[in-house]
């Protein structure tokens, strides 16, 4: 996977530096080194993008972890709370329960 990140990214790099060199009007395999040195710049950049992409799912995943935590959470509370409810006999106060209206 990181391969074929640093690889897309540095044939973009590539394709970036001929498209250049034909818009100048310059042969566009003239200097190869100049190339190289693209593919090269942009690779690096591919294989930060795919660390910031991993990092990113790292956060995205503990988040919906923690988030599935506190629904299940949630949902207990409501257990115990209705149950309380019933159990002694309160009443709801609130706009389900028409108070105040």
């Amino acid at each position: 996977m990181v391969w074929s990140s640093i690889a897309g990214w540095g044939a973009f790099g590539f394709g970036v530096r001929v498209f250049a060199l034909c818009l100048e009007g310059r042969p566009p395999f003239g200097n190869m080194k100049t190339h190289m040195g693209h593919v090269i710049v942009f690779g690096a950049i591919g294989y930060y993008l795919h660390g910031v992409e991993e990092r990113q799912m790292a956060v995205i995943k503990r988040r919906r972890e923690e988030l599935m935590q506190r629904r299940e959470r949630r949902k207990e509370i409501e257990v115990r709370r209705a149950a309380y409810i019933k159990e002694h006999g309160i009443q709801e106060w609130g706009p389900q329960s028409g108070w105040g209206t």
